[in-house]
């Protein structure tokens, strides 16, 4: 009796197994990696012209019956964060439903945990949702950036790059309240396609999103709403390097 009583004893400590201890991906991803799948929003800009003539930003207002609108082209940078954002998903056996901009339907869209590539010009779905209020955009002919809407201590008020040469870019990460209470929106926005590129890969692999997640999230663990700021690093049109310079907690 007393051998089978240490055997049963031995056997349940050998098959009773550990608490999984979740990886920063997992946490910070969490709402959107359970449930139902969540949308992925990629930019979808309104262009004038075509392939000979060149393509222009359409103005505000302009609509096919004075020029026929060209609204089927996205950047590389989004191209290569849907396909980062693919990989992360699959590791995790979760879905999602990709959308362009101008198709999104938001009876759709307010029930479900959103998720938006691209800078808002070029998204025109973002401008039904509460904006960014840590971070605006802002382009002039010679320069393009980011205001910092209430400055930190040891922050600029402006943080800008020239246009010519590109080896610099700005990128934010945001994560907002959903549509719909209990919901999550999350957001990269960079000035560039390539900017939106660096700030989608900066939240998908393990070392960098730790980093993040370890300025945003609470005593208790949770990962509270924030707007980030990213400063990249451009080569050859590829973004080799970003930083984390700035991080907002609402």
């Amino acid at each position: 009796m007393a051998v089978l009583a240490g055997s049963s004893l031995l056997l349940g400590r050998t098959w009773q197994r550990p608490t999984a201890v979740k990886t920063p991906i997992e946490i910070f991803w969490a709402p959107f990696l359970s449930g139902d799948p969540a949308v992925l929003i990629y930019s979808n800009a309104r262009f004038l012209g075509d392939s000979k003539t060149g393509l222009r930003y359409a103005p505000t207002g302009v609509d096919a019956a004075n020029e026929p609108i060209v609204d089927h082209y996205t950047g590389i940078g989004e191209l290569t964060s849907v396909y980062e954002l693919t990989k992360l998903f699959d590791a995790h056996h979760a879905n999602f439903v990709l959308k362009r901009s101008l198709l999104v339907t938001w009876d759709e869209a307010k029930q479900r945990n959103l998720i938006f590539i691209g800078s808002p010009a070029e998204n025109p779905s973002l401008h039904a949702l509460p904006s960014l209020t840590e971070f605006t955009m802002m382009a002039k002919p010679e320069s393009a950036g980011f205001i910092n809407d209430h400055p930190r201590p040891g922050e600029l008020a402006v943080y800008s790059r020239p246009e010519h040469p590109l080896t610099m870019d700005y990128a934010v990460i945001a994560l907002k309240p959903g549509v719909q209470s209990g919901r999550r929106t999350l957001m990269f926005s960079g000035l560039t396609t390539l900017g939106t590129q660096a700030a989608v890969e900066f939240a998908s692999h393990k070392d960098t999103v730790g980093e993040l997640l370890k300025a945003v999230s609470s005593p208790s663990g949770e990962v509270r709403p924030f707007e980030a700021l990213l400063g990249v690093t451009l080569e050859g049109g590829v973004p080799l390097q970003s930083k984390l310079i700035s991080v907002h907690v609402h």
